[in-house]
């Protein structure tokens, strides 16, 4: 037997056969606050995105809007007695608001400030955004955390606010005393950094519960390229869906063709990055302009 079990670990060394827990139904959970941070202040404060928000029936009790004027970049951190957690949730591109979209369109690579490796750089625009909105979120965590103090944390975000997320989670995890992040799932990201961002991110174990959930076709996960002239890599443990009606795959590594760089080159469709556990973002976001 014990022949075996090194044979076992040879071979899983071999292949680099590494593997991730991920927890669907905290993913859900935070899907629906992912969606929530779309909303205005009504639609926050009654919960009002539908299905989703039904996950987490009494929502955010107690929440504080993190907002770039300038740029019109959004979040949200606060309480959610449901999970006994403070959520910090980001806002996705609103094609209506410019400033999100020059965001968006900064390819400009720059030095990722925590990084403990050379030439670890980022998204120039993604980074900008967090930093729009990094001293409101430290401010208001420690609040929270003084409020909540047996409580966990979580973070998330949909597209431009996964990214957002990706970059935040270094610096929650220092702000909170260098501790693991309850949960970190984040949906539809494009990608963040470079290959050297995406290594150190990698090494880093800043999360109990970590997963970068995507899609099928989305077109958005596959940018920025990863080829000429722009070389951007995704971070690591993706959670690919082909289908959501169909059992997903993990792929520890980044770019893995067994998860979404299969679609590198032909994920062409909108609608599934709109599209969160069968959800429809567009559907659930109206909802709760109201």
């Amino acid at each position: 037997m014990k022949k075996y079990l090194i044979i076992f670990i040879a071979c899983c060394v071999a292949v680099n056969c590494q593997t991730f827990n991920y927890n669907e139904e905290v993913a859900k959970d935070l899907a629906g606050f992912a969606i929530l941070a779309y909303c205005n202040f009504n639609g926050v404060f009654q919960n009002n995105c539908g299905s989703p928000c039904l996950r987490s029936p009494q929502g955010f009790v107690d929440y504080y809007f993190l907002k770039s004027q300038q740029m019109d970049i959004q979040g949200i951190i606060g309480y959610a007695p449901d999970h006994n957690a403070i959520i910090l949730t980001f806002r996705g591109t609103m094609i209506q608001y410019f400033g999100n979209i020059i965001r968006d369109l900064q390819f400009d690579k720059v030095p990722f400030p925590n990084c403990s490796i050379s030439n670890c750089q980022v998204h120039k625009g993604f980074f900008q955004s967090f930093n729009d909105l990094k001293d409101q979120a430290r401010y208001q965590l420690n609040i929270y955390k003084n409020k909540y103090p047996n409580s966990k944390v979580y973070i998330t975000g949909h597209s431009l606010g996964a990214a957002i997320a990706t970059i935040a989670v270094p610096y929650v995890y220092q702000w909170i005393g260098n501790r693991q992040i309850d949960a970190v799932y984040t949906f539809e990201s494009p990608r963040v950094g470079n290959k050297a961002f995406s290594d150190w991110f990698t090494q880093q174990n800043f999360a109990i519960l970590y997963g970068r959930i995507t899609h099928h076709n989305d077109p958005v996960v596959q940018n920025p390229t990863s080829w000429w002239p722009l070389y951007f890599y995704h971070t690591y443990q993706e959670v690919y869906y082909s289908d959501f009606s169909k059992p997903y795959n993990l792929c520890y590594n980044p770019e893995d063709t067994k998860c979404g760089a299969q679609q590198n080159y032909f994920a062409l469709d909108i609608n599934d990055h709109m599209n969160l556990f069968g959800w429809s973002l567009s559907q659930a976001g109206s909802l709760c302009q109201i």
